[in-house]
């Protein structure tokens, strides 16, 4: 199953597990209309609110369309958006 989940990853070991907290899901169909590109397939946060590894940048495209948004995570745990150009 595709989509975007969202919990609290209480095991560390990066699966949902049946008891930690989920937080949101959307499905893929929610994304029907969207393209996602990021160079990371998982980004997670730290107890201090770190994201670990390198900065993350997820670009959010509407079909058709040369500009969009972007969402970046910083590896302090900051999020930040901003403009993206889409393929």
């Amino acid at each position: 199953e595709s989509g975007v989940l969202v919990f609290v990853d209480a095991n560390r070991n990066r699966q949902h597990e049946s008891n930690e907290r989920l937080v949101t899901q959307f499905t893929a169909d929610a994304f029907k209309n969207l393209a996602v590109q990021g160079s990371r397939r998982l980004t997670s946060f730290g107890p201090d609110g770190r994201s670990g590894g390198s900065n993350q940048t997820v670009a959010i495209c509407a079909p058709g369309r040369n500009d969009g948004l972007s969402v970046v995570v910083s590896n302090a745990g900051r999020v930040r958006m901003g403009k993206s150009i889409c393929n």
